[in-house]
C-alpha cells in the first residue's frame, strides 16, 4: 500500500508539471502576440 501511495503522488506530481508547462507556453504565446 505504501508503494501505491507514493506512484499515485508522483503521478500527481508529473501531471501538475505538464499542466503548468502548458500553461506556460500559452502565456508565452500570449505575451509574444
Amino acid at each position: 500500500m505504501g508503494i501505491h501511495g507514493v506512484d499515485a503522488s508522483e503521478h500527481v506530481k508529473l501531471s501538475n508539471m505538464k499542466f503548468l508547462y502548458e500553461q506556460l507556453q500559452s502565456a508565452d504565446k500570449i505575451l509574444n502576440f
